[in-house]
């Protein structure tokens, strides 16, 4: 067979994938102040090494235990041959440098919120301090402007003055000027609310340099203008700064201010409004009266002096908050005040004892009396049952804990008494007064699991539960959460006691033997002015009311703000069909009498709606299976997970006799439109054929509807193809999220509408889904009684990606360019040549996805299955063809020559045209992979060019 060139007409698609790797931070270069030292130690001129000493403070707030080095390479991390260290409890920090550079700081926990940092601070080697604005004096320098230029920027959009922007802006707070504050602060709220990884949190600073350096800014509203397009988003941020610019700041309020905004920045994350109003009542809410006077007060058990046991198993922030309000429902002297928690990603982050302090102060604080002034930092790791020298109050607490745990009795008196125990600590014993009481205990043994918030539970027993105590007094324990602390004579005003925890747990003790067993401690003093600790100082609040404006939990019940369902959440019951109806039907339960057996619709929304919410309902977690009223069983999490199936599934697979747990409801669903309404006929799908689109409109989403679905064999190859793909001249296409697809499958099952590529998977990519997969699919079409359309559900080895985009012209984040993309159809040119990109753009390249279409009906001696692919760039590089997940293989395809060239030829006796290629009506199409080049130091090389060329047969 002889061959011989012959061009085609084509077209040949390259999708182009941008990315920031190799992208450089740096301040400045990193010069050596003397020649390398040989192997004996010296260097050629028999000079030394010049060495000196860094110092100064890492600042958002103080910031304790964060990583600070001199980033030498300029990857933003601390490596191991870098020069480094951690900031002290005080956020101080000191190391040695030979070079000058960049200072970089990361990590550790933030003294003004106690909350983990999780931004980036980074400033010149000549600095004293690290701080946000130095981060962004740091970026300006390194895109090319002098120290003193970059100065002036900043002092003018910040409004501040250019000589204190490298200062401590807390010293100057407590000098009574809080402007520099205000700017550091103004500055990183805004980059961590548009931010939620370190890379994005880079970029933002990036992006804000831009515009100082480009002069399209002249104060920081302007700024903000620049880096946002979406408006929501940029209204917030301007309310935020408003806000922070109208506050009044002081040594004792500025924690507050920052715990605030670390709730409004996730606000804006999400793309909530958020209003200097709310901002300002949140504030006040943090806020302790140092006028308030607790004298008269009065306490009262609850209901009637008979315990209010803890309902609920579940240990979410929602579920503490439950049993918290249902105990509150029948207590006088809280007022009828409810808790509100902090929002569970902050609840997660906080220590175990500003948890406890924190919900023991809302106790105080509704009721009227003054909050504890602050905890001790709790000590689990020590082992000693009688320390000899105890250095603080929480080593006592926990050093009783511990011989509790290895005791057959709760007393307080097995290694004498609180007192004498608490004055074995020389910073405490000749500096405290008087105080009702100093010790509480608690022990709890189950054998379920260990409790992950014993000390909020123990708190809840004594306030709620102490009628039946093992030793003392009934309601001795809640006397002691609730006592009046007189002389209010140390700290902050306002606030008096200082108090501490042990905790011990184990699977099983010798109070409990073969149970999961929790001991707590608690221990109380009253410091005069003299004394002197380290405590976390107390907080009223942490920014955010976590109590859902949806769900209500009060007096057993959980009522559905939008459904207007109210649904039982006590006294449980178990049966089967006929038995669940009619439990129902004669129940009374908070003054209802109108109880009814759900619909299947109703518990599955019902469990699917709380769960987004994080809301667990009493019993959910352990139960399997939830009846309903047309016999149909919703399955919990533990159910789901026995029978293989997604929680709250519905399913008919058992019969009506079998038994299930019994929840009963009662209203009717407000939310569901009314038949009659013209509104409810209206369909949620719309096909436009003419684009291949399907437009969602329950969603405000549109969806791709062509074949290219199918070819789409993996999730990365899907990843590229949707970031890249042009299809009714949109281009902002992406993947979609599970929920969004499940409910576009949902849809057009209920509809009857007959989709491109609907009987497979379609898939989404997650890190982790809990069960150790790397993929998630929605199952779109089911041949499997277990499944119903629309679930979503792990599967290891998806194919066919749908992509989607928002059906408005709707932006958000920060402004960044989209990825490059290349279609040209090359018909009568002797070889085709394709140029990737311009030459401004090349430096983000990483690889190209090739897709290769050819029409040859009109030839029948003509062939496409043979040509051609010469990949140019720099010589020595090697050409790899990544793996269908991405990877990268072990061995390359080729190494580009002298000239930096590398041909390689696709012949029809090399590739088998069997699987997944269309050569229908002698249409050609082929996915022929994603190629990368690497160049000889291992680093992703530039594809300058690809030439195609395509050969006949004779």
């Amino acid at each position: 067979m002889l061959k011989r060139k012959y061009i085609l007409s084509a077209v040949v698609s390259l999708l182009l994938v941008g990315c920031s790797n190799g992208d450089n931070y740096a301040s400045m270069d990193v010069n050596s102040s003397a020649s390398t030292p040989d192997n004996n130690g010296s260097n050629e001129n028999n000079q030394d090494i010049k060495t000196s000493i860094v110092s100064g403070k890492v600042i958002d707030g103080y910031i304790k235990n964060a990583n600070v080095c001199l980033d030498l390479n300029n990857n933003n991390s601390c490596d191991e041959d870098e020069p480094s260290t951690k900031t002290d409890n005080n956020g101080n920090f000191e190391f040695e440098i030979a070079q000058s550079g960049t200072i970089l700081a990361y990590g550790g926990v933030d003294l003004s919120t106690r909350l983990p940092f999780e931004g980036v601070l980074k400033a010149p080697s000549d600095s004293k301090n690290i701080t946000p604005l130095t981060t962004l004096l740091n970026e300006l320098i390194s895109n090319g402007k002098s120290k003193d230029e970059a100065l002036n920027d900043i002092a003018m959009i910040l409004d501040i003055d250019k000589k204190s922007i490298e200062e401590d802006p807390i010293v100057k707070l407590i000098d009574r000027d809080d402007t520099l504050l205000k700017a550091n602060l103004k500055l990183e709220k805004t980059i961590e609310a548009l931010s939620n990884t370190k890379d994005d949190f880079l970029k933002t600073l990036e992006n804000i340099a831009k515009v100082i350096n480009n002069k399209k800014a002249n104060s920081f509203e302007d700024l903000i203008d620049g880096i946002v397009k979406d408006e929501t988003r940029k209204e917030s941020l301007k309310e935020i700064t408003k806000f922070i610019d109208s506050a009044q700041l002081d040594e004792e309020n500025h924690d507050d201010l920052a715990t605030i905004l670390e709730y409004v920045k996730n606000k804006v994350k999400n793309g909530e409004k958020v209003s200097s109003q709310d901002l300002e009542k949140n504030l006040s809410s943090c806020q302790i009266d140092p006028n308030l006077d607790d004298s008269t007060f009065v306490d009262t058990p609850p209901n009637g002096g008979e315990n209010i046991n803890y309902f609920t198993i579940g240990e979410s922030v929602s579920d503490i908050e439950a049993a918290f309000n249902y105990a509150r429902s029948f207590d006088s002297t809280v007022n009828g005040k409810k808790l509100s928690l902090p929002s569970q990603d902050i609840w997660n982050k906080m220590a175990k004892e500003e948890r406890a302090l924190y919900i023991l102060n809302r106790e105080r604080v509704d009721r009227g009396l003054k909050p504890f002034e602050g905890v001790f930092e709790m000590n689990q790791a020590l082992k000693d049952m009688r320390p000899k020298n105890p250095k603080t109050l929480a080593d006592v607490a926990q050093g009783y804990t511990n011989l509790l745990y290895n005791s057959t009795t709760l007393s307080h008196t097995l290694d004498g008494s609180p007192s004498d125990r608490i004055e074995r600590v020389s910073s405490v014993k000749n500096h405290k007064e008087f105080i009702p009481y100093n010790e509480s205990l608690y022990a709890e043994g189950n054998s379920f699991k260990l409790s992950s918030i014993p000390l909020v539970k123990a708190i809840y027993n004594w306030i709620y539960a102490d009628a039946n105590v093992a030793e003392g007094k009934p309601w001795g324990h809640r006397a002691m959460c609730l006592m009046r602390v007189d002389n209010d004579d140390f700290g902050v005003k306002g606030a008096e006691g200082l108090l501490a925890f042990g905790l011990k747990q184990g699977d099983s003790s010798k109070i409990y033997p073969n149970f999961q067993t929790s001991i707590v401690t608690l221990n109380a003093i009253n410091p005069l002015a003299s004394f002197s600790g380290n405590y976390k100082k107390s907080k009223l609040c942490y920014g955010e009311n976590s109590l859902d404006d949806r769900f209500i939990r009060e007096k057993g019940l959980i009522e559905d703000t939008k459904t207007s369902l109210i649904w039982q959440d006590i006294d449980l019951s178990q049966g089967d069909l006929t038995q669940a109806k009619e439990y129902c039907e004669k129940l009374t339960l908070a003054g209802f009498d109108d109880w009814r057996l759900p619909k299947t619709t109703e518990l599955a929304n019902f469990y699917k709606d709380t769960l987004d919410a994080g809301v667990t309902p009493n019993l959910s977690q352990i139960n399997i299976t939830k009846m309903s009223a047309d016999g149909g069983f919703i399955l919990t999490a533990e159910g789901a997970k026995k029978y293989g199936m997604t929680l709250a599934s519905i399913t008919n697979d058992f019969p009506s006799t079998s038994i299930g747990d019994i929840r009963c409801v009662r209203g009717e669903d407000t939310s569901v439109t009314d038949a009659t309404d013209s509104s409810a006929t209206e369909e949620n799908l719309v096909v436009d054929s003419s684009r291949d689109v399907v437009i969602d409109n329950s969603q405000d989403l549109m969806f791709e509807n062509n074949s290219a679905i199918a070819g789409r064999f993996n999730i990365e190859y899907g990843k590229i193809a949707c970031n890249n793909l042009t299809l009714g001249d949109f281009t902002d296409w992406r993947l979609p999220t599970p929920t969004e697809l499940s409910t576009f499958h949902k849809n057009a099952f209920s509809e009857s509408i007959t989709l491109q590529y609907s009987s497979s998977y379609c898939t989404y990519e997650v890190t982790n889904d809990g069960a150790g997969n790397s993929y998630k699919a929605v199952r779109v079409q089911t041949s499997d009684d277990n499944y119903q359309i629309g679930d979503i559900v792990t599967f290891g080895s998806p194919a066919g990606v749908r992509c989607v985009r928002v059906n408005a012209s709707q932006d958000n984040g920060v402004d960044t360019e989209p990825p490059a993309r290349v279609a040209v159809d090359y018909a009568g040119s002797d070889k085709i040549d394709i140029a990737l990109r311009d030459e401004d753009q090349l430096e983000s390249l990483t690889y190209v996805q090739i897709d290769y279409d050819c029409d040859d009906s009109d030839s029948s001696h003509i062939t496409c299955k043979d040509f051609s692919l010469t990949f140019t760039g720099e010589a020595g590089s090697k050409l790899y063809a990544l793996e269908s997940d991405g990877s990268l293989p072990d061995q390359e395809i080729g190494t580009l020559n002298d000239n930096g060239e590398l041909t390689i030829d696709f012949e029809d006796s090399q590739r088998d045209y069997d699987e997944g290629i269309n050569t229908k009506e002698g249409h050609f199409y082929d996915q022929l992979g994603s190629f990368v080049l690497v160049d000889e130091a291992g680093n992703i090389s530039r594809i300058n060019r690809v030439f195609v060329e395509f050969f006949v047969q004779e």
